[in-house]
């Protein structure tokens, strides 16, 4: 898969830091985190869901909109690389650069796949530590 310029430098950066919630919410609360974690999983995955039926369409206006909404909900919660590629890609959208667009497309797919795992991982481990200490 051909990266454009915008998106090489992805890969040096985090799929997921938690520690972003604690400093964006003032609390290490692992509770908290789960929490949040969870909640950003199925917003998030709705945004998808449409980015992705959107795409098909052709309503730009429609992704762009989703795409940011989806930058700053990942930011929120530390997954770097997805707000970073959400960055590119809405800018890319914006100003229709399509040859780059059809280029970040894949590349969501990828890295949302890539976050979601990293989201989930995380859940379970929770899980798995709040089952040891009962």
């Amino acid at each position: 898969m051909n990266k454009g310029p915008a998106l090489r430098p992805l890969s040096n950066r985090p799929l997921l830091t938690v520690e972003a919630i604690s400093l964006i919410y003032g609390e290490s609360d692992a509770g908290l985190i789960i929490d949040t974690l969870k909640q950003f999983r199925a917003e998030a995955l709705g945004y998808v869901i449409q980015i992705d039926k959107l795409w098909r369409t052709g309503a730009f206006d429609d992704i762009t909109r989703y795409v940011h909404s989806l930058k700053t909900m990942a930011a929120m919660v530390g997954a770097e690389r997805m707000a970073r590629l959400c960055q590119v890609f809405e800018r890319q959208l914006k100003t229709r650069d399509m040859v780059e667009a059809q280029r970040s497309y894949p590349v969501f797919e990828v890295v949302w796949a890539e976050t979601l795992a990293e989201v989930d991982k995380c859940i379970l481990a929770d899980g798995e530590a709040s089952s040891d200490a009962e």
